[in-house]
């Protein structure tokens, strides 16, 4: 089948949106990711002015939590959560879920090992699941978001889905952040974590659930050349063509240049971006921002909180709606920008795909020799 005979005619969509809209009343979330527990300055970051300064903050997700070894060998970054470096944070989480904003962990991300030792035998399972069990009971933390950036069997991260939803409760709420185009459909889905999101939702249901999905909702990461934010393209892709409902797509962006390799969309920008996506889907599923402490620097903000406010305005503040044209273009086309541009041309001028020659860049900082290895070898 052709690619462009899953496009829908555009006069169809709004009767398709209302439909999805099952919730009208909806909000979509204004998160951070937060790793870095200091100012760039240096000092104590307080997590309180996401408060103080009515950014509308709803979920805020401390990275990154790694289980090492040997069992019950747990660090947030690279301190046990009970270091007294983090002494000052667990009160300020306290009030921040006072206020009602959810706090939650981020399990894995670039540095790898923690899914790997998830994968053994289930009394290996059971010796590094059960510490991580304890920890979120002993600092309540209200959900965890499963970065899986190492290739795992699609068994690891759907046990630890049902061992979280059977021992914490449907309350609990469970989250994933793949990169953006492991969203699409087969045949074009390319990711980091060694299984396929679609398989995985399809299996990984729940009757308790408001969506009847363990996993509540995506953080999909929309840079590193894994997605763009700078307009709908990637975005519709996931949610028209990969047929993911919206609510549960939440659009990752870098909320400044130094956190990551490429792909940092203006401030400025990004607001245009978020109101047209609520233009166009009513169950939008919100942003999140990669990460807390630097955000807004590059564009002339001041202060972290300030992004996180002007966000939530764009997200949550009356707008004049524009409908703009919803049609996506065929996967090959859905190129962003990349700090290895001459290498990504060589590898795609070779057979590879778009992305696999994107993922073995990352995965090899660029190198073109290795990443040929990785491709053609």
């Amino acid at each position: 089948m052709k690619l462009g005979t899953l496009f829908l005619p555009f006069c169809l969509l709004p009767s398709l949106y209302h439909a999805l809209a099952i919730q009208p009343n909806r909000r979509p979330r204004s998160q951070v990711w937060v790793q870095t527990f200091a100012t760039p300055k240096g000092n104590k970051l307080d997590l309180l002015e996401l408060l103080n300064r009515d950014t509308r903050v709803t979920h805020i997700y401390l990275a990154a939590v790694h289980l090492n070894d040997p069992p019950g060998n747990i660090s947030l970054n690279d301190a046990p959560p009970e270091d007294p470096r983090y002494d000052y944070i667990w009160p300020q989480i306290k009030a921040l879920q006072r206020s009602g904003v959810k706090v939650l962990i981020l399990l894995g991300g670039a540095a790898q090992g923690s899914y790997q030792r998830l994968s053994g035998s289930d009394e290996q399972f059971e010796a590094y699941y059960l510490p991580l069990l304890d920890m979120i009971r002993r600092y309540s933390i209200d959900g965890i978001d499963l970065d899986i950036e190492e290739g795992v069997d699609i068994s690891v991260p759907l046990r630890l889905l049902r061992r979280l939803d059977a021992d914490l409760g449907s309350e609990f709420i469970l989250t994933m952040a793949p990169v953006a185009s492991a969203m699409f459909p087969k045949p074009w889905a390319v990711g980091l974590s060694g299984f396929d999101y679609n398989d995985l939702d399809k299996l990984a249901v729940s009757s308790t659930r408001p969506s009847g999905k363990l996993v509540d909702w995506y953080n999909c990461q929309f840079y590193n050349n894994w997605g763009d934010a700078s307009d709908l393209k990637y975005y519709n892709a996931i949610a028209m063509v990969g047929k993911w409902d919206p609510s549960r797509i939440v659009m990752g962006i870098l909320d400044n240049p130094g956190n990551g390799g490429s792909g940092f969309v203006s401030h400025k920008r990004l607001t245009e971006v978020i109101r047209q996506l609520r233009t166009n889907y009513p169950t939008f599923g919100g942003v999140i921002g990669w990460e807390y402490f630097n955000a807004g620097s590059a564009d002339g903000f001041s202060e972290p909180w300030q992004w996180v406010r002007g966000i939530s305005k764009a997200l949550y503040d009356p707008y004049n709606p524009r409908r703009i044209n919803l049609s996506t273009p065929p996967f090959q086309e859905l190129n962003s920008s990349s700090p290895w541009p001459s290498n990504l041309s060589t590898l795609v001028g070779e057979g590879a795909g778009y992305f696999n020659a994107v993922k073995a860049l990352n995965m090899t900082n660029g190198d073109l020799e290795q990443s040929e290895k990785l491709l053609f070898h």
